[in-house]
């Protein structure tokens, strides 16, 4: 099995999998919820979430196995001297001030329902504009560096640390189960039965502070074969 890399957002990476260019993507399950069923909610529940999302895949071919304890949330973010000049903890913080600052987050963030529509919906947050970066280390740089006052990134970035972000609190979050989950085309799974307990013994050991932790040894240049075979060898 080949391991692809940067393969494009989930407007990408979904449609691959249901037309068998890939295999096996590791998503989020209340994301790929939203993706798949946009007009259904998404529940808090994670039970409930991995079942309508079974649902929602199962005509495409598509098996979602067992979610793992681990979640990942969208959260937003500005850099640390940045936030205390602003006097901003918060979202709701953000929201009196928001007409006069600069968010960057990935293209897709004014369609996705946790991005844009949630800050404009439960917070009334209007920025003075919008920049479309990738995910990652752009956006980290381009707050970092002052060329934009906050961003979206994700919970167990590494990132977050290395470039002295803070998180503000979501006081109003909806509580979505981002789970990280496995999404298999059946085809494979039945193929291949051992995938399914291969992936398994991750999912079932993988809680957040494991996430972090791995997210920061790949993030300081190990190589990331190495930190996943130690970690299951210890884990």
């Amino acid at each position: 099995m080949r391991r692809v890399r940067s393969l494009g957002s989930r407007e990408v990476v979904e449609p691959a999998l249901q037309q068998g260019f890939v295999d096996v993507v590791p998503e989020y399950l209340a994301a790929a919820l939203d993706f798949e069923a946009p007009d259904g909610g998404v529940p808090e529940d994670p039970a409930t979430a991995a079942r309508r999302l079974r649902e929602a895949l199962r005509d495409d071919g598509v098996t979602v196995l067992p979610h793992a304890p681990a979640v990942d949330r969208d959260a937003v973010a500005t850099h640390a001297p940045r936030a205390e000049e602003l006097g901003i903890e918060t979202l709701d913080d953000l929201a009196r001030q928001a007409d006069s600052l600069d968010f960057v987050a990935p293209p897709e963030c004014p369609e996705r329902s946790a991005c844009l529509p949630h800050l404009r919906a439960d917070y009334g947050i209007e920025f003075r504009s919008f920049t479309g970066l990738p995910p990652g280390l752009p956006i980290a740089l381009a707050l970092e560096s002052g060329e934009a006052d906050v961003g979206l990134v994700f919970s167990s970035d590494a990132l977050v640390p290395q470039h002295d972000l803070v998180l503000l609190r979501d006081e109003r979050g909806r509580g979505r189960p981002e789970h990280v989950v496995p999404l298999v085309r059946t085809e494979v799974l039945e193929r291949f039965p051992e995938l399914a307990r291969a992936l398994g013994r991750v999912t079932r050991a993988l809680d957040t502070a494991s996430l972090v932790s791995l997210n920061r040894r790949v993030a300081t240049g190990e190589d990331h074969r190495a930190v996943a075979r130690d970690w299951l060898a210890t884990g």
